[in-house]
This record gives structure tokens, C-alpha cells and sequence, in this order.
């Protein structure tokens, strides 16, 4: 038995009254056409008006794949079933529901080729989108999207208002959309789409080349891809044209097809916007074709909407292009500067804006053209002399690889002939014939056909005959004047090289040259006096500065012009005399100078610059003072060493002569900067004397042997002392350097110039210089700046010690005051007078050492000045009080009474009246 039974129980029918279900449905339908598909998703959101939603039908287009159906709400089943043209599906949910509720349904179709339809459902016809059943309103949105490379069209509309896209649902909303609302399903929307067309538009230049043997087609296309981008590109090929080469940025391969002649360039990936395609080719050439009228081979790219270029035609100056205007189609002229390709130049240029595009041209070759130039040097010399040919061919239209010289029998066998420097083609091979006539025909045969300038090169030498000479300074008067009487002295006739045009194998010249132009330029040695004269057809002398092809050097110079029709060969004459040559210094130093620090330590411390113009070239010998020590030596900005010389080479008992590499790149012309720095032992140093004066001896770098010394143009020496001491007067073959002279000096003598700012800029000028190995102290120094021209070895210059020498001599004035402290005025201005008349005189002769005693004896003429006015005042005192009756004052104005000097006392009368009262 059980003591509990649970029994559940549910009422057969409810207490409420049971009503009919009535909903409205908000309807959000999203197509999208991409990739062949049309996709649709569509949101159904029930919205329960009455009763409770339990079940639901939609309406989904045949044709329409059903992918999956989702609701916010348990869906218990869901079956599709075909009725009435479309497919209606029965959904289920679990539990009915009597608040809102959403089903999401997916679906996929084909996209069809003609136009479609996505939403509406109108009485009587298959529905056309997704639809509820059974609703009392249905109203929403649908939005369509495509892809981009897909153009969209609407068909048909009816019942539906376009929308911005802030209206559009979240879920809805995207880019490249087209949006509707609608408020029934009495709706229709048809569409047509159609995939994206690419628009592809091109700039074409191309440049046909004409050479030789073949025709060059150069194509440049940018292409401007719009809309879709594609795979590939295609252009039509001429016949008879054979594609060479093809760029393309992101291409994958090319190829032909003979058959149809279309070039087809496969791209890696779909390729939208810039895109650049180079191609090149030729067509050959030949004798046959070459007069034969035929047309440019022209690329014709395909699929254009618009293409627009240009044609420039290129040959080379041997083929001569001419265009048919009367068949020309689809090109215009096109005005454009001179243009050249390598050796082709321009000969058209077109313009285009449509095809078709046909240019017919002709072609005809022109005959080759030559032209020389000739520039010939004869070089006298005391033993040889040299002789020196340029000859330029100027090779026009057609290239030859055959040239032929001819050169004097005589010199044949010595000749030399290059290429000149600068040339590209080599010589292949140098054949000399048969003589003919005194001449030699030489045959050049290149590498390879030149067209354009082609130089050789032709040397040979001479020697000078013996009888051609003539002493001028060893030779008789009388053979002299014999001589000049009877033009004794034999001239040397030298022939010119004979250059001809294209020669056949019959020795006949079948291409004349057009045009000789010559230059002949006589140079000489310096020994040799030359008379020269020229003689053929059209040669004439000129001024050197007048030379075209030579350089405006030499004594005389000639130019002749050789037109085709006329013979002979320029020949040029020359007599000559010898003379002696005096010789020159082979090193100049053009400007010197020389740093001295001097001290009380005997320390000398040297910094010589030596400006230097010199034709030796490995080194040079310079005397620098015995047991100095090398601080530093460079030339110019290098560093150098120095070489121990012989004994025998000394120039001067104080100096030692040593080696220096003067090696360098620059010409013998171009001065360059000689830099020694070295310490040296005074003896004896500054400041070694018993009466504070003395004298220093300072030796100087000299450059040269003791044969031929170099010769020096101006030498400056920059003495530095400390400031305690005075260097006096100007040194024997040395001026110092001093300020300029006012009124003032003449009496109180010149002072010195300390200035040495600009001493190394101009020792240093035009040269390159090295930085100073060491720095100068001359901290607490004056400089003395002291001038030779024409060098010297030794420079001797007496100083003062400033304390000492103005102890002495500004004693001795003061003394001298206070012994004529007691002369008159006249005497004591007349010796003053006279002492500064001796000091301009003196000062006119060494104004320096006046300035240097008025300087150290200033003291002394302060104290005699002021001595002598003190006693003048007192004086003067004394003398006004004697006038006043002062016996006191006058006594002291008389001063004292010399017995010797004292006038006699008279005594009064009547004294020697009575003898015996006198003598008591």
C-alpha cells in the first residue's frame, strides 16, 4: 500500500475566452551578389498582437537553397514544402510565445544572367523574397550589395522608398549598398547585373631606329586601368616584327601568337590603376626592302578606350628616311627639338590620338662622306728633330673600316702610327706598299666600320744635319757676314703626310675627300734662331694665337686648304743657328722667412718658411745651424726627414748641410713651401754682459751648395726677446721694420713695428702649408721684424738690458745736469741745443738706436729738467728778496764770497793822511 499519491491534472479548456492569433511582422532582408551567388538574409520579427505565437510560416522564393533558419525563440522543427510557385516553410517553436519573436533565415541562388527580382510578394504570383504568412502587416527594410567588380542596375520599382544610409539597420548596413523601405509585401524590386567592364586607357610613344642592317622598335605604353582590374594585356603585333624584349612591372610571362600576331602579357595578380609596359624589337633590313616603300612596325595595344602617343622616327646620317604624306592615316607632325639615339638622329616625329595608324616610309642610304683635318708639329732640336702628325678622319653617313696615308719615301721605315688617345676603335692591321712617285701609301684597316671621327696619330724623327748648324758665338765675323750674304747655311725641306679618301683595289680613289684643312706649328729649343717658309697650293702663314687645331704655341705657324680637284702637298723649309745658352738658377725662393725665440737660457727656438720655385724634382740641399735639433720638416702639407749631407757642400762654418725630398706631383712651376722647425744653443745667450749691452749672432737656413747657392728675392727675420731687454739699430745688410715716421721721430728717432699678423700669409701664399708642429711661446715678448733682399747666412744684432742701460745712461744725464745746475741759462740751453742737434744727426743714420737711447735715458732727462727748473724758482726767490734791502737776503742771493774772486774793499778818504796813525 502507498501512503501518498501525487496526481497532476490540466484543464480541458481554458477560463478565458480562446482568440485567434494576430501578429505584424518588421521584415530586414539583406542580397548580396558576389562571387555568382546571390545571398539572402532575412530577420522576421514577429510582433504578437494577440494570442500566443506557436507556430509560423514563411514564404522563401523558389530556386531559393535554404541554408539554416534561427530564431531568439526554441524552434522545435522547421519544413519547407513547395506550394504555389515558391516554397513555404512551417516552423514550430517548443513553446508558444506571446512576446516578440525573430527568425533569421539564409538562403543562396545562382545569379542569373538575366535580370531578377529579390522581395515582394504580390497576389496571384510566386513571391519573389522572403515573407511571414498570416501577418497582418508586414513592413522593413532591404538592402542590396554587390561586389566591386559587378555594376548593378535597377530593373523595376514599385512600393518602395530609397533610404540614406544613417536609416539603415545595424545589421543591414555596409558599403557599396543600395537601401529601401517598404510598408506591405505588395512590393517588386528587379535588378540587372552585369560584371565590371575594365576601362583601360594608354599614352603610346614609340621610337623606330633605322640602322644598317635592321630597323629598332621601341614601345612605351602607360596604361590607366579604371573600374576592374585585369590578368592580362594584349597588343598586336606587325607582321615581319619579332618581339625581343617586353617590361612589365608585376608580369608573369609573354608570349606570341603567329598565328593571330597577338602579344599577350600575363599579369601575377588582377592589376588595377598605373601600369607601364616597355617592349622592343626589329625587323631586319636589307638591300632589297631597304628602297622598298614599307610601314612602321606600330604596337596596337588592344581593348582601348582612348590611346594617344607619339611616333619618332630615328636613323643614322647614312640613310636618309622619307615619309608618303599622301598615305599617311591617322598621324599628324609633331614639332620637337633635335634628338639623337647613339649615332641616329631625329628625321620625324608624329602625333596620334585614333587608330588606325599607318606611316609609310621609304629609305635611301647615302653614299660615305669624308673629311680630314690635319695638325702637324715639327719640333727642332740642337740633334733631331720631331715631327708630329694628328690626322682627324671625318667619317659622314656610311662607316668605312680602310684609310690610307701617304708619308715621305725617306722616313717610311721609321714611322709610328696610333690611334689617337680617346679613340674606340683599335687598329687591326698597318700595311705599307710599293713607293709611288717619293711617296709611301700606308693602308689602315680597323676592327670595326667607324663612322664619325677617327684620329691617327704619325711620329717620326730627323736628324739635324751637321752643316746646318753654325755657332753663332764661336763663328768668324767674316763667315758670318759670308754667310749672310750668300745664304750659305743649307735649309731643311720637310714633307707633310697626304691623307686620301676610300681607295679600291685598283689603287683608284672612288670617294674623293670633300675638304683638307691644315695646321702646321714650327716649334724650336732655346738655343736655336730659325727661318722657316712654307710653299703649296693655298698655304698661307698665320699668327699662332690664330691656331684652330693646335695650341697657340710655337714660333710660326702656317694653315693650307685642299679642295677636292686640287694637287701638292704643303712642304715647309726651315734654316737654323745655334746659340749659347746662358744659364739660369735652377731654385728660387721667392720669399723667405725666418722666426727666432730667444731667451735668457740660450734656448733658441727656429721656425724657417721657405717660399720655393724649383726645377729639381727628387731633393735639395739646406744648411741649417751646427748641432741644432729637429723638431719638425715638412713640405707643403708632408712630413719629411732629413738627410745628412756631405762636409765638402758647407756653405758656411755655422751651418751644416743637410738633404730633403722635395718630391712631389705638382709642375717645376708651381712654388712650394719648405717648413723647418729646430732648437739651437746660443753662445752667448742673451743677457751675458758686464754693462747690460751685448750682441747675439743668429745663423739662417741657407738653401743650395757651396756651388750654386738658390737665389733668395726677399728674407724677412722675426726676432722675439723678452721685454726686458732691447734689440738696437738695424743689422748689417737688414733694415728693421718700423712704424711710419711723424715729426716726433726725427728727434726722438723711429720706433719698431711689432705687427706679424700677416707674416704668415704671406710667406704662404699660393702654397699648401702644413699646421705648425709646435706653437711659439712668445707670450710676454716683443717682435722685431728685420728685411734683407737677396739672402744672407748670419744676422748680428746688438741689444740692451732695458734695467741696466737705463740705470747708466739716465745716471749719467742727471748727473750732468747737476754739475751745470749752476751755469747759466744761456749755457744750459745752448748745451741742449747742441746735444739734441747730435741727435738728429745721429738719428739720421741709425734712428732706431736714438729711439732706444731716448727711451732708456728719458729718466735722466726728467730729473736734469727738473733739477734745473727748481733751481731757477729758488733762484729767482733769492733775487727778489736782495731787492728789498734784506742785508740776510742779499748776503744769501750773493752766496758765498771767493776769496780770489772778491772785489777789493776801498777805504775811506783821509785814511793815509798821518803814515804814523796808519801804522799804529
Amino acid at each position: 500500500s502507498a501512503d501518498r499519491l501525487d496526481v497532476s491534472w490540466r484543464a480541458k479548456a481554458s477560463q478565458k475566452p480562446e482568440m485567434d492569433l494576430l501578429a505584424s511582422v518588421d521584415n530586414r532582408t539583406l542580397v548580396t551578389i558576389a562571387d555568382g551567388l546571390i545571398h539572402t538574409d532575412c530577420w522576421l520579427t514577429y510582433g504578437v498582437l494577440r494570442g500566443k505565437l506557436a507556430q509560423a510560416q514563411i514564404v522563401v522564393p523558389a530556386g531559393h537553397r535554404i541554408l539554416d533558419i534561427n530564431s531568439d525563440a526554441s524552434i522545435r522543427s522547421w519544413k519547407p514544402t513547395d506550394a504555389n510557385g515558391h516554397q513555404v516553410v512551417d516552423i514550430e517553436l517548443v513553446s508558444p510565445s506571446d512576446k516578440p519573436v525573430t527568425f533569421e533565415v539564409h538562403t543562396q541562388r545562382k545569379l542569373p544572367d538575366e535580370g531578377f527580382d529579390v522581395i515582394g510578394m504580390n497576389e496571384g504570383a510566386p513571391s519573389a523574397g522572403i515573407h511571414a504568412l498570416d501577418a497582418v502587416r508586414e513592413s522593413g527594410q532591404v538592402v542590396v550589395r554587390h561586389a566591386k567588380e559587378l555594376s548593378l542596375n535597377v530593373a523595376s520599382q514599385s512600393g518602395l522608398i530609397r533610404i540614406e544610409q544613417s536609416a539603415v539597420d545595424p545589421r543591414l548596413a555596409g558599403e557599396n549598398d543600395l537601401a529601401f523601405k517598404f510598408y506591405s509585401q505588395a512590393v517588386k524590386l528587379g535588378l540587372d547585373v552585369q560584371p565590371v567592364e575594365p576601362r583601360l586607357t594608354a599614352t603610346h610613344n614609340i621610337e623606330v631606329i633605322f640602322t644598317e642592317d635592321e630597323l629598332q622598335s621601341r614601345s612605351s605604353i602607360n596604361y590607366a586601368i579604371e573600374r576592374a582590374g585585369v590578368f592580362e594585356l594584349r597588343l598586336k603585333v606587325p607582321d615581319d616584327f619579332t618581339v625581343d624584349h617586353v617590361q612589365c612591372g608585376g608580369m608573369k610571362e609573354y608570349n606570341v601568337d603567329e598565328q593571330t600576331r597577338v602579344l599577350t602579357i600575363s599579369l601575377h595578380e588582377r592589376t588595377q590603376g598605373a601600369v607601364e609596359v616597355r617592349v622592343s624589337g626589329t625587323r631586319r633590313l636589307s638591300d632589297d626592302n631597304m628602297q622598298d616603300e614599307q610601314q612602321l612596325p606600330l604596337l596596337e595595344p588592344l581593348n582601348l578606350v582612348r590611346e594617344t602617343g607619339s611616333v619618332l622616327v630615328f636613323a643614322k646620317e647614312a640613310i636618309e628616311v622619307i615619309t608618303n604624306r599622301d598615305d599617311l592615316v591617322g598621324a599628324q607632325p609633331l614639332p620637337t627639338g633635335p634628338q639623337s639615339r647613339g649615332e641616329a638622329r631625329l628625321a620625324s616625329a608624329w602625333s596620334f590620338t585614333k587608330r588606325p595608324l599607318t606611316i609609310p616610309v621609304s629609305t635611301i642610304r647615302k653614299p660615305t662622306r669624308i673629311s680630314v683635318e690635319v695638325a702637324s708639329t715639327i719640333d727642332v732640336q740642337p740633334e733631331v728633330t720631331d715631327i708630329r702628325h694628328v690626322v682627324d678622319f671625318l667619317v659622314e653617313y656610311a662607316g668605312t673600316d680602310i684609310f690610307q696615308i701617304d708619308v715621305p719615301e725617306a722616313v717610311s721605315d721609321r714611322i709610328e702610327i696610333e690611334v689617337a688617345e680617346g679613340s674606340s676603335t683599335a687598329i687591326k692591321q698597318k700595311t705599307a706598299e710599293e713607293p709611288i712617285d717619293g711617296w709611301v701609301p700606308w693602308t689602315i684597316v680597323m676592327q670595326r666600320e667607324v663612322v664619325g671621327h677617327q684620329q691617327f696619330v704619325i711620329t717620326w724623327q730627323e736628324t739635324s744635319n751637321g752643316e746646318d748648324e753654325v755657332e753663332a758665338d764661336d763663328a768668324p765675323a767674316e763667315a758670318t757676314e759670308e754667310a749672310e750674304e750668300t745664304d750659305a747655311t743649307p735649309a731643311t725641306v720637310y714633307s707633310l703626310v697626304r691623307p686620301w679618301g676610300l681607295i679600291n683595289e685598283d689603287g683608284e680613289e672612288v670617294t674623293p675627300l670633300v675638304k683638307i684643312y691644315g695646321e702646321i706649328a714650327i716649334k724650336k729649343e732655346r738655343s736655336l734662331s730659325l727661318n722657316s717658309s712654307a710653299e703649296g697650293e693655298s698655304v698661307e702663314p698665320i699668327d699662332i694665337r690664330e691656331f684652330r687645331l693646335l695650341p697657340a704655341d710655337g714660333m710660326q705657324g702656317y694653315r693650307y686648304f685642299k679642295l677636292v680637284g686640287d694637287s701638292g702637298t704643303p712642304t715647309v723649309s726651315i734654316s737654323r743657328e745655334r746659340h749659347e745658352i746662358q744659364e739660369v738658377v735652377a731654385t728660387v725662393v721667392s720669399r723667405a722667412l725666418v722666426e727666432v725665440v730667444t731667451d735668457e737660457d740660450a734656448e733658441v727656438t727656429y721656425r724657417c718658411r721657405l717660399r720655393v720655385k724649383s726645377t729639381e724634382r727628387q731633393r735639395l740641399q739646406i744648411n741649417l745651424p751646427v748641432e741644432m735639433q729637429v723638431l719638425g720638416t715638412f713640405v707643403n702639407n708632408r712630413e719629411v726627414k732629413l738627410a745628412k749631407a756631405k762636409d765638402e757642400e758647407r756653405v758656411d762654418t755655422l751651418l751644416e748641410p743637410y738633404w730633403i725630398n722635395v718630391a712631389r706631383t705638382t709642375s717645376s712651376d708651381e712654388p712650394f713651401l719648405i717648413t723647418v722647425q729646430f732648437l739651437w744653443k746660443l753662445n752667448p745667450p742673451l743677457g751675458q754682459s758686464q754693462f747690460g749691452a751685448g750682441r747675439i749672432d743668429l745663423p739662417l737656413p741657407v738653401l743650395g751648395t757651396a756651388s750654386g747657392q738658390a737665389a733668395v728675392q726677399e728674407l724677412r727675420v722675426v726676432s722675439w726677446v723678452p721685454n726686458e731687454y732691447l734689440l738696437v739699430g738695424d743689422p748689417k745688410n737688414f733694415e728693421l721694420q718700423k712704424v711710419r715716421r711723424y715729426l716726433a721721430d726725427v728727434v726722438l728717432g723711429s720706433r719698431p713695428d711689432p705687427d706679424v699678423d700677416e707674416m704668415a700669409s704671406w710667406v704662404q701664399e699660393g702654397c699648401s702649408h702644413s699646421t705648425d708642429f709646435m706653437n711659439f711661446p712668445t707670450n710676454g715678448r716683443q717682435a722685431y721684424v728685420y728685411t734683407n733682399l737677396g739672402g744672407a747666412s748670419l744676422i748680428r744684432i746688438k741689444w740692451w738690458h732695458r734695467l741696466t742701460m737705463t740705470l747708466i745712461l739716465s745716471g749719467a744725464v742727471a748727473l750732468i745736469g747737476l754739475i751745470l745746475i749752476g751755469t747759466p741759462w744761456e749755457n744750459k740751453l745752448g748745451i741742449l741745443l747742441l746735444a739734441g742737434f747730435g741727435a738728429v744727426l745721429y738719428g739720421v743714420q741709425d734712428s732706431h738706436s736714438l729711439y732706444c737711447g731716448m727711451e732708456v735715458a728719458q729718466y735722466g732727462l726728467i730729473a736734469l729738467l727738473g733739477l734745473w727748473v727748481l733751481h731757477g724758482v729758488f733762484g729767482w726767490f733769492r733775487t727778489a728778496n736782495s731787492k728789498n734791502g734784506n742785508p740776510a737776503a742779499q748776503a744769501a742771493a750773493s752766496g758765498p764770497q771767493n776769496p780770489l774772486t772778491a772785489p777789493p774793499v776801498v777805504p775811506p778818504p783821509g785814511s793815509f793822511d798821518d803814515p804814523w796813525k796808519f801804522g799804529k
